[in-house]
């Protein structure tokens, strides 16, 4: 089965808007019932439920949000002859070539309504390709998206979903790993285009924080964010991700969000210093250190798409400095190799130390470290903090190329030094991953890196992102980041995120290529793989370790204790606080212990 290395363009039709300005049609819905694997289960509503809402209903949605309501069609539904009963297209070669070409870049997916970068979770049942045979289906996305353009979209949005029993998502840019900004029937809710910037110099909001600070609307990646803050006069630096179609305000934060300055200023989500969000109610709240405090914390890092949708997030900045990067790239199918992946990873804790961040990707043969990054240093500074570890290699006989560069400032390190790869669409592919913490690397370093050996080997082949495509479903690959968000806030309940994160050494992400088109069966027995074969490996070797968010498995065992450690108990409480309802789902976050996604990925229910 081919995988096409393309990303599409979604073919959208707009429901007509109903004359004139008015509220959203109520009615009261039943949540309708349903017998699964001898269980029974209270359901949302899908379009062949009575509870699905008329035409009407949806035509007063439309007028609400300002005709920026779209039923939506998969990226490839121009170049089938055949669609669905619910996907109203026609073949356009045009439109064809213009979704083939687009569907890998990673900026084209970004501007569309619900096109998944890593298309695994929306079941690629219209994937785009020139004479394209069978039938185009939705597969498991969404039926209808609100293109929202201001925080009133968003509000009418919910309150809609809510009162109709509606399956609920959000969605920014496409960048999601794990498959939560996408559902089967669903109403999509779709941030992209809440892109405000606006910067003070002095924050004189609640808090303690009286610096520069950048208020952001949801839709804000960065690469809008770090050139708008290096333009500034004097230019300042914020907190994010290394990816620029990350976007910075949304999950990033909502799952605490590391980057190239996290060991120099802490998580994304320790920047935060007000939400302006969307609740389960409707209501447009404003959560800060003094009002809503209990929601405030659960935002810092408590799960994407959890507790509301946010409209816009204030957080610091920091003055610009000097940096200094380093790249290095090691090759070889020989046990030197090896002895040269385990001179890097044993070596995190001595830079973490240092407040460093490192970017990696590693497959067998090949480990691109790309880069090293030094907040606040020179390159003499840097140089003699990275020597040891040159000095290993040589020890060892390792054969590796390096590069060490000093910028002026941090945009010029990021736009110069961080590998564009991990920028492009089509990532047919899950992933899984794994925390490690210092102690773990400490006392179990060898055992990681026999375990990431083994995920490592799981296969052979390449990865669209990390240096090729095409191959089998075993391959994996693994991506890492060198970084301890505790060197610089070491106290643990500064946000929600698990604890582990302030004696963090690497989060690590395996990744393992799926094709279009798989059974369920198929599905089902790839997922099992990463879950209880590989993820076992890394979990085995390091007993004190947690995992990411917004970077692991989404069917990680006893995930409440892995992604949030001693935090979840509280987070449970604020869920069913502001959610009681269940309006808002996304898979492992707090709260769904209940929730289940049934018939064969479909409707998402609650067992009785």
């Amino acid at each position: 089965m081919v995988v096409y290395k393309h990303l599409l363009s979604a073919l959208l039709l707009a429901t007509n808007a109903a004359a004139g300005r008015g509220g959203i049609q109520k009615r009261q819905n039943d949540a309708p019932t349903t017998t699964w694997n001898g269980a029974t289960y209270s359901c949302k509503c899908y379009n062949s439920d009575d509870c699905w809402p008329e035409q009407s209903a949806w035509d007063e949605l439309n007028t609400a949000v300002d005709g920026n309501l779209v039923a939506n069609a998969p990226a490839g539904a121009p170049c089938y002859q055949n669609h669905g009963a619910n996907v109203e297209a026609t073949y356009n070669q045009q439109e064809c070539q213009e979704a083939v070409q687009g569907y890998g870049v990673a900026e084209w997916v970004d501007d569309q309504p619900a096109t998944l970068m890593w298309p695994f979770y929306s079941n690629t049942t219209c994937e785009p390709a020139q004479n394209a045979q069978g039938t185009c289906t939705l597969g498991f996305l969404p039926e209808y998206v609100v293109m929202a353009k201001t925080a009133e979209h968003v509000q009418a949005g919910v309150q809609f979903a809510a009162e109709h029993n509606l399956r609920l998502v959000i969605r920014n840019t496409g960048h999601d790993f794990m498959g939560r900004s996408t559902g089967y029937g669903s109403l999509a809710i779709n941030t992209h285009a809440l892109n405000s910037i606006e910067f003070t110099s002095s924050y004189d909001g609640p808090g303690d924080w009286t610096g520069g600070a950048v208020t952001l609307g949801s839709g804000v990646q960065h690469s809008q964010l770090y050139p708008a803050a290096n333009q500034l006069d004097p230019p300042v630096v914020v907190v994010g991700g290394e990816c620029p179609t990350v976007g910075i305000a949304g999950g990033f934060i909502q799952g605490g969000g590391h980057g190239p300055l996290a060991g120099y200023h802490g998580l994304g989500s320790d920047q935060a210093l007000e939400f302006k969000v969307v609740t389960a109610d409707g209501d447009l709240t404003t959560a800060n250190a003094e009002e809503n405090p209990d929601l405030f914390w659960a935002l810092k890092g408590g799960g994407p798409s959890t507790f509301g949708v946010l409209t816009s997030v204030t957080i610091k900045t920091h003055p610009e400095m000097t940096c200094t990067g380093m790249s290095v790239n090691i090759t070889g199918y020989d046990e030197t190799f090896w002895t040269g992946v385990a001179d890097f990873h044993n070596m995190a804790n001595h830079f973490t130390e240092a407040g460093m961040y490192v970017w990696f990707a590693l497959m067998n043969g090949n480990l691109n470290i790309q880069p090293v990054v030094g907040p606040n240093m020179t390159e003499q500074e840097f140089t003699q903090v990275v020597q040891p570890f040159l000095d290993k290699l040589d020890q060892d006989g390792v054969q590796y190329q390096h590069e060490i560069r000093e910028f002026s400032n941090f945009y010029d390190l990021w736009y110069n030094m961080f590998s564009k790869t991990n920028n492009v669409g089509d990532q047919q592919s899950l992933v899984g991953g794994r925390l490690f913490v210092a102690e773990d690397i400490e006392q179990h370093g060898d055992e990681i890196v026999d375990a990431i050996r083994e995920v490592i080997g799981a296969g052979s082949g390449g990865f669209g992102g990390f240096g090729g495509g095409g191959a089998a479903a075993s391959a994996a690959v693994m991506g890492g980041h060198v970084v301890n968000p505790g060197h610089a806030i070491p106290q643990e309940d500064y946000s929600a995120t698990h604890p582990a994160w302030r004696r963090a050494a690497t989060a690590n992400l395996y990744i393992v290529s799926a094709e279009p088109g798989m059974s369920w069966e198929e599905r089902k027995e790839i997922e099992d793989m990463v879950t209880n074969t590989l993820g076992q490996k890394l979990r085995d070797a390091s007993p004190n370790s947690a995992s990411y968010i917004n970077e692991g498995d989404v069917n990680e065992p006893n995930w409440q204790e892995t992604y949030w450690g001693d935090n979840y108990p509280r987070l449970l409480e604020i869920k069913q606080t502001w959610d009681p309802n269940g309006v808002f789902y996304a898979k492992s976050t707090p709260g769904t212990e209940d929730w289940e996604v049934i018939e064969y990925g479909t409707r998402l229910c609650k067992k009785q």
